[in-house]
């Protein structure tokens, strides 16, 4: 018998849906420093979509951040080609 974190958790004979749940939340929790995790399948899951549309929301805001910046670095842009003719 193999020693993989799996077996250690007590969770080697789950289905594979909720081993890949138990997988990817631990991912995205790790990644995002997140340190803590629900006890059963749907604290998981909940967790898991909540960690997902927090990721997409950060997406969001920095590419709308983006935007304004390069609006602003284009209309500078305009304002100093146009102070060239005066």
């Amino acid at each position: 018998m193999e020693n993989t974190w799996l077996h250690n958790l007590g969770k080697f004979d789950y289905d594979p849906l909720s081993r890949y749940i138990e997988s990817f939340y631990w991912a995205l929790g790790t990644f995002l420093l997140i340190g803590s995790k629900g006890d059963t399948f749907a604290e998981q899951f909940y967790c898991l979509f909540i960690l997902l549309c927090t990721i997409g929301l950060f997406g969001y805001i920095l590419s709308t951040i983006g935007q304004i910046v390069d609006d602003l670095n284009e209309k500078n842009r305009t304002l100093k080609k146009g102070n060239h003719y005066v």
